[in-house]
């Protein structure tokens, strides 16, 4: 795929996405059968130059390739065409030259005469660049929106004793910092109800405001796949149903995940699991117990009708429904009344084990209360889970008659 990309590299213009996502699919997957498995998963990675706009986001995503941090270098229009327009480029050693930060060594008659100008490094051409970038960078922040993160240089980076030095510092200084959690308390939240109800984009948006680290079997099953794991190839058939995934490796994998520091500090919210009682106990038994259990009470018909009314992400080929894109499969109205269905016993089972605060029982010391989702916008759930989460746990009133 090299070869396919090159012409455009000479000639100064975009490699196209189809070809760029597979360059790097092939640079992901090298070492990955080798002993010490795959080299981006051992090592980490830097991604440059990408994505440089939505679609390409989502055709990471698609990979599974999630990047903890998105930087942002903002330097002015007007640095940028000074220091590349003028740059000349030596064919043979691909060396770039420019008179204010790599001048053409004096005196070197044989190099000046092979000395090529790029047409991409005209100052039209910049420009033109330059506006295409601003013109895609919203929607690329949009969809990286609590992981990103704009530092501006207004001289430049590439020029100037120790710049390098200290925009990497800046840089790792950042990507070692914790993000600060702006939540009121530490909360350990778990969002349950049947799919489709609303859960996954409450969980999003607290994880946007507060901190919450989200933790998902969704979640956990593409982080494994991004990191090309044993248990991330085990689990990729189970992507579009994750309740249906091996219970054992899952809650392994969850918990795991909550004992993180990050999770430990800033709080969490668990949406999608547990299940089951058993799945809950599970959890207690690792010492992993929410201190808030939301139920979000939603028909199981309008469940299904939001999960089977779908629509197709425009660049990325994936189907949208009930807040995740999903594959053709997920979104057949047999498949997905099934699903739906066989999950209706899983509030019964939840109130075994978490369980509500009753009026006037004080022994009664449940965490549970439920959410009104049927017929809810997003924004309005969010705000109503959100107030739930600032005020104590409703009791309820029980007929004793």
């Amino acid at each position: 795929m090299g070869m396919q990309a090159r012409p455009f590299m000479e000639k100064g213009k975009m490699v196209p996405d189809v070809i760029m996502m597979g360059l790097l699919s092939l640079r992901l997957a090298q070492g990955e059968n080798t002993p010490s498995g795959s080299e981006v998963a051992a090592r980490g990675f830097v991604l440059e130059g990408m994505p440089r706009n939505r679609e390409q986001v989502y055709a990471l995503q698609k990979k599974g390739l999630f990047p903890s941090h998105f930087v942002i270098l903002e330097i002015p229009d007007e640095i940028i065409l000074l220091h590349t327009v003028g740059t000349v480029i030596d064919p043979i050693t691909n060396t770039r030259y420019h008179p204010l930060h790599n001048p053409v060594p004096p005196n070197s008659p044989i190099l000046e005469s092979r000395l090529i100008q790029r047409a991409s490094d005209s100052a039209p051409a910049v420009k033109a660049r330059l506006a295409l970038y601003r013109r895609h960078l919203p929607g690329v922040l949009a969809t990286t929106r609590g992981f990103s993160r704009s530092f501006t240089y207004t001289d430049g980076i590439s020029f100037g004793q120790g710049a390098v030095e200290r925009v990497v510092r800046d840089l790792m200084e950042y990507v070692r910092t914790q993000p600060v959690s702006a939540a009121p308390r530490s909360f350990r939240i778990v969002l349950a109800g049947l799919p489709g109800c609303g859960k996954t984009q409450v969980a999003k948006k607290l994880e946007e405001r507060h901190g919450f680290v989200h933790v998902s079997p969704f979640n956990i099953i593409m982080e494994q796949m991004s990191q090309r794991t044993t248990q991330g190839k085990l689990l990729a058939p189970y992507l579009e149903f994750p309740e249906d995934a091996p219970e054992t490796i899952m809650i392994e994998l969850i918990a795991a995940r909550l004992k993180e520091m990050d999770a430990v500090d800033r709080g969490w919210v668990l949406e999608g699991f547990p299940l089951t009682s058993a799945q809950s106990k599970a959890l207690k038994e690792l010492g992993l117990v929410p201190n808030r259990v939301i139920w979000f009470s939603c028909s199981p018909d309008t469940c299904i009708n939001r999960l089977t009314s779908t629509h197709v992400v425009q660049g990325t080929g994936r189907l949208s429904a009930g807040g995740r894109r999903l594959q053709k499969a997920a979104v057949d109205p047999g498949k997905v009344r099934m699903r739906v269905e066989r999950l209706e016993a899983m509030k019964a089972d939840l109130e075994t084990a978490y369980g509500y605060r009753i009026f006037g029982q004080a022994e009664a010391e449940g965490i549970m209360q439920e959410i009104d989702a049927e017929d809810i916008k997003e924004d309005r759930l969010h705000e109503m889970v959100e107030g739930a989460l600032l005020r104590s746990i409703p009791e309820r009133l029980v007929d004793l008659n």
